[in-house]
């Protein structure tokens, strides 16, 4: 984790390979690689290891938004939203799960006039 601290997202990587390589059954290893991955701009990886902390503990509402951000961050904003969903239902109170579903409206609006435009001047 102290790489990660420092933004030495390589080194962070090797430590956090090492610890899951001694139990891989720590959901936190994974999303603190899965972190790593996403700083590097890594999204696949990333998601694959959210993926993997949700699957040994699906009630982390934390792991649903950072896979939310990597899918976000790939362009893939339904997948996103589904996650950021999950992260809302499992931790309603939190305020930045929400702004991160504001953020995909805001996104979503921003392709339709986008297509909108293009038509228009496909149409010209």
């Amino acid at each position: 984790m102290a790489y990660n601290k420092l933004k030495d997202y390589e080194n962070a990587i090797i430590d956090f390979n090492a610890a899951i390589s001694i139990n891989s059954r720590n959901d936190e290893d994974y999303n603190c690689r899965g972190n790593a991955y996403y700083a590097q701009g890594k999204y696949k990886k990333a998601i694959a290891d959210f993926s993997r902390a949700i699957e040994l503990d699906p009630n982390n509402a934390n792991y649903y938004n950072n896979r939310g951000l990597a899918f976000y961050n790939q362009g893939s904003y339904k997948e996103a939203l589904c996650n950021y969903n999950k992260a809302i239902e499992l931790s309603p109170e939190n305020e930045i799960y929400r702004r991160n579903i504001a953020k995909i409206s805001f996104a979503h609006l921003l392709l339709l006039n986008i297509e909108k435009e293009n038509n228009r001047c496909i149409m010209m």
